[in-house]
């Protein structure tokens, strides 16, 4: 060990997420900085995510800065394939180097400690556990026997068996997002999260107040108020239980210092269940309205939110909102367990645009149960959102396939059902399959319905159509195409102003101009009657067929699963192509002998897919691993 007053040499590395991200490395930093506190001054971060070096490139740095301790930052499952390959390497050139893993991914330990070359995972929060983990490393403390004291932790024993620890206690409301910034500061890549180019500024470019000069120059940055959530979503994993606001006063304190260090005008607040409390929001937008900042919110629950709380978020700054609306349905509402009823999908559909904030629908299909009514359900739902006001416009419309990850009862059903062989050679094979992935590759996910793959293919597709057939029955199909071609041309945006006005412009020009932030709102509406008027410099055309021939791909909707089906059959090959095709036209000639004999099925109401998997969970060999598949 190259042990010094400093302590051992301890390298964090984040793993590159399915695609560039600018978000923060929140969690290292956190780390990172309780380290530091706790007397361990030799700590770096290596940014693998946002500086994207090449591999080879990554090595030599690792070569280079010959580490004691290496600690993986794995935030998300889909990264198995670079942590396997990454902890192997490092291995071979430091053999007694001490790998620890962070994140979702440890959901699957048990693929990790039996195919990987990780020698402890974390699996809760790590600022007191990865402290634990050094002082038993400096003081040479690293047998088993020694290890099983410290919680939070899983690793492997005298005959290669693992050991799973008791989840450790959680941190303190204040504690969490504890970040030393000089740590952020001192590491190569971190500035990059910190963007002054306007285009990169989210939701923020839709509201006009983006405009005013006296925000020419800020950067946007991402910030964490809250951690957790108050649902368990089947399909999500978390290590972290319940939901812990960070106090009011502490954040203005942060933000404050967070703001005069990076030239901070516009945040993301990252949160998966902002503002659920009032008693906590309130007071939030009365403190954080001094700031004079615009920001945004990546998740709010649809059932904890109301009007007077929407509007007082635009009045203190917020131009838009993230909501999991997931799906149009009852029945899978019930089984993805989201806490909600459809009323309180279908409510902010009218109080969010009433607020004048910019929000898009996230949906979710795919989960076991989904069926063709389902998706109708879906598709109705979304021709309310699309229709209540033309400023929301299908192209905001995010679709994503259930992707079953480790530590999800999606991920159980998955094993039940046979999608992911439940062996240790199974998981790893899934997990393979998945890495780089996001839920739009369907090449790489699993039909977890009964419906046949080409129908279930295409419903993204056909939901897609549906919302934009909505849209122009209510608006007419000018007003779709407009959208569409100042939004294909250079820098074109559209915004909206306080009265709810919307204006199409080019926001390049805007935020060159000089003058007035009353000559800037002049300019926009001149250039908007411009905009209109067919003026639109550079547009072009869509390259996407839905938006470029809406009603005619609304007419031919019902064809999309044989499209499908052809292309796959040239890109996966005859056999596989005619395999789908005779699934698809067998599943129709029982559908309509249905129809002709009358047989009508009762509603299914759906249950939690929690429940399901816990009946049929006596097939599977749960063991020691039980726990961590449940999640918290």
């Amino acid at each position: 060990m190259s042990e010094s007053k400093k302590g051992p040499k301890i390298i964090f590395a984040t793993i590159p997420l399915r695609a560039p991200s600018s978000h923060i490395p929140i969690a290292s930093l956190a780390i990172m900085t309780a380290l530091k506190r706790h007397g361990y001054e030799n700590v770096s971060l290596y940014e693998i995510n946002i500086l994207r070096p090449k591999y080879e490139q990554t090595l030599e740095y690792f070569r280079q800065q010959k580490p004691d301790i290496v600690g993986l930052s794995a935030v998300v499952s889909t990264s198995y394939a670079f942590v396997k390959q990454l902890s192997a390497d490092l291995r071979k050139m430091f053999p007694n180097v001490l790998i620890v893993c962070g994140g979702n991914l440890v959901a699957n330990v048990n693929v990790l400690m039996g195919k990987t070359e990780i020698d402890i995972c974390c699996t809760g929060e790590g600022e007191v556990t990865m402290c634990e983990i050094v002082d038993h490393y400096v003081a040479g403390k690293m047998s088993p026997q020694d290890l099983g004291a410290i919680k939070g932790i899983v690793f492997r024993d005298e005959k290669k068996a693992m050991v799973i620890t008791p989840y450790a206690p959680q941190l303190a409301e204040t504690d969490i997002f504890d970040v030393d910034w000089d740590l952020a500061d001192a590491t190569s890549g971190v500035d990059r999260c910190f963007s002054d180019k306007f285009e990169k500024h989210g939701t923020c470019v839709s509201d006009i107040r983006y405009y005013d000069p006296k925000r020419r120059g800020k950067t946007l940055a991402h910030f964490y108020a809250s951690k957790g959530c108050v649902a368990r979503c089947t399909f999500c994993h978390r290590f972290t239980k319940g939901i812990r606001y960070v106090p009011v006063d502490l954040i203005e304190k942060r933000l404050a210092a967070y703001i005069k260090r990076y030239n901070v005008g516009f945040v993301y607040f990252v949160d998966e269940n902002f503002g659920t409390h009032p008693a906590w929001l309130h007071p939030f937008c009365d403190m954080i309205k001094k700031f004079d900042i615009l920001w945004s919110v990546g998740g709010i629950r649809v059932n904890r939110i109301s009007a007077e709380s929407l509007k007082k978020m635009y009045d203190a700054g917020c131009t838009g909102v993230a909501y999991g609306t997931e799906t149009g349905s009852e029945k899978m509402l019930a089984v993805m367990e989201k806490a909600v009823t459809l009323a309180d999908n279908y409510r902010i559909t009218k109080l969010t645009p009433a607020a004048n904030l910019t929000y898009g629908p996230q949906m979710v299909i795919g989960m076991p149960g989904e069926d063709e009514a389902t998706i109708e359900d879906t598709k109705r739902f979304l021709s309310a959102v699309f229709t209540e006001d033309p400023f929301y416009h299908p192209a905001n419309l995010q679709v994503n396939y259930a992707q079953a990850l480790p530590g999800t009862p999606l991920y159980e059903s998955g094993r039940i059902k046979g999608h992911i062989e439940p062996t240790l050679e199974g998981e790893e094979a899934y997990l393979f399959r998945v890495s780089d992935k996001n839920a739009r590759d369907l090449d790489a996910t699993v039909n977890h319905t009964d419906t046949p793959h080409l129908i279930w293919k295409s419903w993204g597709q056909q939901i897609r159509v549906s919302a934009n057939y909505a849209y122009i029955k209510k608006f007419g199909l000018e007003a779709f195409s407009l959208r569409n071609r100042v939004h294909s041309s250079p820098f074109g945006v559209s915004v909206r102003d306080e009265h709810g006005n919307t204006f199409f412009f080019n926001a390049k020009t805007i935020t060159d101009m000089k003058g007035s932030f009353d000559d800037i709102k002049a300019a926009i509406r001149e250039m908007d009657r411009d905009f209109r008027a067919g003026n639109i410099p550079g547009a072009k055309e869509s390259h996407n067929i839905l938006l470029r021939h809406p009603r005619f791909c609304y007419h031919v909707r019902g064809l999309m699963p044989i499209y499908t089906g052809l292309k796959e059959m040239r890109t996966r090959g005859l056999v596989a192509g005619s395999r789908n095709f005779l699934e698809y036209f067998a599943y129709q000639l029982k559908k309509l002998t249905r129809n002709i004999m009358v047989v009508k099925a009762p509603p299914d109401q759906g249950i939690s897919l929690r429940k399901d998997v816990k009946e049929g969970s006596e097939r599977l060999d749960q063991g020691e691993m039980a726990a961590l598949r449940a999640g918290r």
